[in-house]
């Protein structure tokens, strides 16, 4: 498999992939996490949408458990390039008040 080593950003600019893919990249931090390998308190959390591959690869190296959050992708009218997710219980959910505000929400 042939390493891809750019990709267009945004503004189609070529930028450079600093690891082949995302499991890569789910190594290479947990490694600097290390220090907290084997905590009976620690929970590893993967966003779906790319970062389920991180968040395992972290997990593993740092013996803990894995779990998702699931959030859902808000856009804003006013800015559309503007992403923010919202974490949800049954009966809680959570936005931010400044956000909406600069969004003009």
């Amino acid at each position: 498999m042939s390493r891809e080593t750019e990709r267009p950003d945004t503004n189609g600019a070529m930028v450079d992939l600093p690891y082949q893919d995302r499991s890569e990249a789910g190594r290479c931090l947990g490694q600097p996490l290390s220090e907290f390998e084997g905590r009976g308190d620690l929970l590893v959390l993967g966003l779906p949408r790319g970062g389920v591959p991180v968040a395992y690869e972290v997990a593993r190296s740092l013996i803990a458990p894995l779990d998702l959050m699931v959030v859902r992708k808000l856009g804003a009218r006013a800015r559309r390039s503007w992403r923010w997710g919202r974490s949800r219980r049954p009966g809680r959910g959570c936005s931010s008040t400044g956000l909406q505000w600069a969004a003009r929400l």
